[in-house]
C-alpha cells in the first residue's frame, strides 16, 4: 500500500476502511476481517493494522469487542456517539449584546470540555424553541442550555425525563418547580438595587428608569430592584416596550416635556438603552454627566467605549457555570447546587455619573 505523504500509513488505511464502510462494503454490525487477513490484503504490518482499527474506533466507525474482534458500528449508535460532542444552546434573541457575550463564554468553556455548540435563535417563540428541541433530540443530542420562553418548567422536566437529557436554564429567575433543572443567572434584583442606591449615594434622588421587555424575567427583576431602592412613590419607569429606538424616543419625549427637569439621573435596563438615552439627551443639549448622570446594565464592550457606569453581569462566569453544571450537576444535591445558581453582580463606575449635593 502506498503511503500518502500528508498522513501516516495507518491513517491512510483507516480512511480507506471508512470509505469501504460508507460504501457499504462492510455493513453495520458486521465483523471486520481478522488482522492477519487485513495484513495480507493491504501488505502492511500487524502494528499498522492495529492502529488503523483504533483509528476507526476513535472516529466512531467501529467498536471493539474483547476476545471477539472489531465490528462496524451501528449507524444510530455511531451518530449518538458523535452527538455527544455537541451542546445545543437555544436563546431568545442572539442579536442582543448579552446573548453574544454569553454565547462566546459558553463556546470557550464547551471547547475546554471537548464539546462544540449548536446555536439556535428562538426569537422568543415557544413553537420555534420546541421545534429546535425536537430536531436535536432526534439527532441524539443530550445536552441543552436554554433561555426558556415563560416560566412553565414542567414541559422541560418531562422532556428531560423522557429522553434522559441534561438541561441548564440560563438568564431566568426560578429553578424548575421540583428543582430538577438548574438555572444560572445574575441576581438582577440586587444589581438594580445597588445601582440605584449608588446613584442616590452621590446625591441623585430623582432617577428615571428605562425598562426592558415585559416578557423577560430579568427586566421584571431589575424594575423590582430599582423600586425597592428608590421607593414606589418616587419611581418613574419609561418605555416598558423596550427597543433601541424606543429608549431614544422615550428619553427624548420625557425630557422635552420636562424642560426644567428635576431629574438628575437615568438608570437603564441595559447598556444599549443607556447609550440611546445618552444620545437623546445630548441631542436636547444636555451634557453627560454634568447635567444628567447615566447608569447602564450589562458591562457590554460598547459601554466601555462610552465610559458608561454599569452593572457587570459576569457573563464569562455565567457561561462557564452553564457548561460546568451541564457536565456535573448530577453530582450535587439541590441545596449545594442552589448556592451556585445566582451570580453576584458588581458595579463598574466610570465617567457617566457625577456627584451632586
Amino acid at each position: 500500500m502506498t503511503k500518502n505523504k500528508k498522513y501516516l500509513l495507518y491513517e491512510v488505511l483507516g480512511k480507506k476502511l471508512i470509505q469501504d464502510i460508507e460504501n457499504k462494503i462492510f455493513l453495520p454490525g458486521q465483523k471486520l476481517p481478522p488482522e492477519k487477513e487485513l495484513c495480507k490484503k493491504y501488505k502492511v504490518s500487524h502494528l499498522t493494522i492495529r492502529r488503523a482499527l483504533s483509528f476507526l474506533v476513535e472516529k466512531k466507525y467501529a467498536v471493539r469487542k474483547k476476545s471477539v474482534g472489531t465490528f462496524v458500528a451501528d449507524f444510530d449508535n455511531r451518530y449518538n456517539n458523535i452527538a455527544d460532542d455537541f451542546i445545543v444552546v437555544i436563546l431568545t434573541n442572539i442579536c442582543l449584546s448579552f446573548s453574544s457575550e454569553i454565547i462566546n463564554a459558553i463556546e470557550i468553556e464547551a471547547n475546554n470540555n471537548g464539546k462544540s455548540i449548536i446555536l439556535c435563535n428562538s426569537n422568543a417563540n415557544f413553537a420555534k424553541e420546541t421545534s429546535y428541541l425536537q430536531q436535536h433530540i432526534k439527532k441524539g443530542i443530550k445536552r441543552f442550555i436554554i433561555c426558556p420562553i415563560g416560566n412553565n418548567t414542567s414541559f422541560y422536566e418531562n422532556l428531560k425525563k423522557e429522553h434522559k437529557l441534561k438541561i441548564v436554564f440560563v438568564d431566568i429567575s426560578p429553578l424548575s418547580a421540583n428543582g430538577v433543572i438548574p438555572a444560572i443567572k445574575t441576581d438582577d434584583i440586587k444589581g438594580a438595587y445597588e445601582a440605584t442606591k449608588y446613584l442616590m449615594s452621590i446625591g441623585h434622588s430623582k432617577i428615571v428608569y428605562i425598562a426592558g421587555p415585559k416578557d423577560f424575567s430579568s427586566s421584571r427583576d431589575r424594575i423590582k430592584g430599582y423600586v425597592q431602592a428608590i421607593g414606589k412613590e418616587n419611581s418613574v419607569v419609561l418605555d416598558e416596550s423596550y427597543s433601541v429606538n424606543g429608549s431614544y424616543n422615550a428619553t427624548f419625549r420625557f425630557f422635552s416635556n420636562n424642560k426644567k427637569t428635576v431629574f438628575s439621573a437615568i438608570f437603564a435596563f441595559n447598556d444599549i438603552a443607556a447609550i440611546s438615552a445618552k444620545n437623546a439627551l445630548e441631542d436636547l443639549g444636555y451634557k453627560i454627566p454634568d447635567d444628567i448622570s447615566i447608569f447602564g446594565y450589562g458591562n457590554f464592550d460598547i459601554g466601555k467605549h462610552y465610559k458608561l457606569s454599569t452593572v457587570n453581569q459576569q457573563t464569562d462566569l455565567i457561561g462557564k457555570l452553564c457548561v460546568e453544571t451541564l457536565e456535573d450537576h448530577f453530582c450535587y444535591d439541590i441545596k449545594n447546587l442552589q448556592k451556585r445558581l445566582i451570580v453576584e453582580p458588581e458595579l463598574i463606575i466610570r465617567n457617566s455619573c457625577k456627584e451632586i449635593r
